[in-house]
């Protein structure tokens, strides 16, 4: 190829990666610059490590603390700096730590794969970009898990679909093989994820291979022609990683059987885990039957490309497919449902999984010739078109959520700055704006917790609990519904 021509794809190839990237990037900036990961649970687990000066790792999940190292050495290092008012600051930092994580696997993603590979982008952007939207949690871990599946699974998509690559390397090994260790420790349901690559291996596997290319077809495939790797060597690869991906998932069934706690008991009765796993608004199921059926459109495109008019249909359907089902769900916020998170998009994840594997196949039989490159490189630009989309669905979803956090946090800023006394009752007339529209938001447990949290130099500290009766001579206060704080310990200190 000429060096010039080289350069000028390069150089369109990053500013491709810029325009996609950038409304993701603005749209973490903004979530974090209103404090979007304290949703609910992230304000626990924030003030959590604020007031025990350790790690917050919850029902085993040891992986987790992997993010918060860096906010807990910031902490010390705040405290040694004798800063007037850290606070908000720590608030910034812990936000920051959360929200990077997706941006983390979306880069991921960009580097392991290669020019003839970069049509399975998509699949992370629908998982992460896309399916995630309905969540409004930052710090589950099995949402990490997923988004962290993602890298993983197309790093070992690209071994054997660019062997003549240096990609193979050890540091590539190194980080895949981190990647499953982080993973393996982060959730109990984390077995789903190792079951559902364990099937994607076994279909790569097992599949029917196209026939061998003619020579002239093989100079002019791409991706699909598995140049320079035996046909056996292909499958033997992916059959090896299933079973060590099934070994797994079997190490991992066996550890959270042994390990089992009441609380994850507690999901195991029938009302519990259909609440967990199915509950969820119409939107909702709209938004994530939309993810798989667009997932279904790229499966089909790219089975389609000696049909380039039918390919460009599909990816217009499946952008148009995409705006209208987060327009439903932005809607959804007038009747104010603002869940933590919903099952259905762990299931939604683990169908586009498997089916980016299903896309990383070869060519069916019947067409003897992979597909020329400009035809393969066409649907890379469609594709990449839609991965535009949507990011910038996700800069607008994202902005909303912001919007109405902030808003709702200036409310309670405005009730903390106004009592009078130290103590608020959350059933008060203080709090009549609870239960309007989006400040909804805030109507949970996480609450008080939330409050401590934004008090600074300029407020006064206030406990929001039930009932101020007697106050005065509490010893504890019910901050959590699991147990009471000492009262003497209620504010978080640096």
């Amino acid at each position: 190829m000429n060096p010039h021509r080289s350069d000028s794809i390069a150089k369109g190839d990053r500013w491709q990666a810029v325009r996609i990237f950038l409304p993701i990037i603005l749209a973490l900036v903004i979530a974090t610059w209103v404090n979007l990961p304290l949703f609910h649970d992230g304000a626990a687990y924030l003030y959590q490590l604020m007031r025990t000066n350790a790690l917050t790792v919850m029902h085993q999940r040891f992986s987790a603390f992997l993010v918060q190292v860096p906010i807990l050495l910031s902490r010390r290092l705040l405290a040694a700096s004798h800063l007037d008012d850290a606070m908000p600051l720590m608030r910034f930092l812990f936000c920051l730590g959360y929200s990077f994580i997706p941006l983390m696997c979306l880069l991921m993603c960009w580097s392991v794969v290669q020019e003839e590979t970069k049509r399975l982008l998509i699949w992370p952007w629908l998982i992460i970009v896309f399916v995630n939207l309905v969540n409004f949690s930052w710090v589950s871990e099995i949402l990490m898990a997923l988004q962290l599946s993602c890298p993983l699974t197309l790093g070992i998509l690209n071994v054997p679909l660019n062997p003549s690559t240096k990609r193979t390397s050890s540091w590539m090994w190194i980080v895949l093989i981190s990647l499953s260790i982080i993973i393996f420790w982060l959730h109990s349901l984390v077995i789903l994820i190792f079951a559902t690559v364990t099937l994607g291996m076994l279909c790569l596997g097992f599949c029917p291979l196209p026939a061998a290319s003619t020579p002239s077809a093989s100079a002019s495939s791409s991706s699909a022609s598995l140049p320079e790797i035996k046909r056996g060597s292909y499958r033997l690869f992916y059959r090896q990683m299933a079973l060590l991906f099934g070994s797994v998932t079997l190490m991992r069934i066996g550890w959270a059987i042994a390990t089992l706690n009441s609380y994850e008991k507690g999901f195991l009765a029938p009302h519990q885990r259909n609440q967990y796993l199915f509950f969820s608004s119409t939107a909702d199921r709209v938004l994530l039957i939309s993810s798989v059926a667009i997932g279904g459109l790229c499966l089909v495109a790219n089975y389609l490309n000696h049909r380039p008019q039918w390919v460009s249909r599909l990816y217009r359907c499946g952008m148009g497919l995409a705006i209208a089902a987060a327009a439903m769900w932005i809607v959804q916020f007038e009747h104010n449902l603002f869940q933590l998170k919903t099952g259905l998009s762990i299931g939604a994840s683990l169908v586009l999984l498997l089916l980016m594997c299903l896309d990383a196949l070869p060519y069916p039989s019947k067409d003897p010739a992979p597909p020329p490159s400009p035809s393969k490189a066409r649907e890379t630009v469609l594709r990449q078109r839609l991965m535009m989309t949507l990011s910038l669905i996700f800069l607008t979803v994202m902005l909303t959520k912001s919007i109405m956090w902030h808003r709702a946090l200036h409310h309670l800023r405005i009730v903390m700055v106004t009592s009078p006394t130290e103590c608020v009752e959350r059933y008060g007339r203080d709090f009549d704006w609870l239960y309007q529209g989006s400040y909804q938001m805030l109507n949970h447990w996480s609450l008080p917790i939330l409050a401590l949290l934004q008090s600074d130099r300029s407020m006064p500290k206030v406990v929001i609990t039930e009932n101020c009766q007697g106050y005065g001579t509490w010893h504890d206060v019910d901050l959590y519904p699991w147990g009471k704080i000492p009262k003497d310990q209620l504010q978080p200190q640096l």
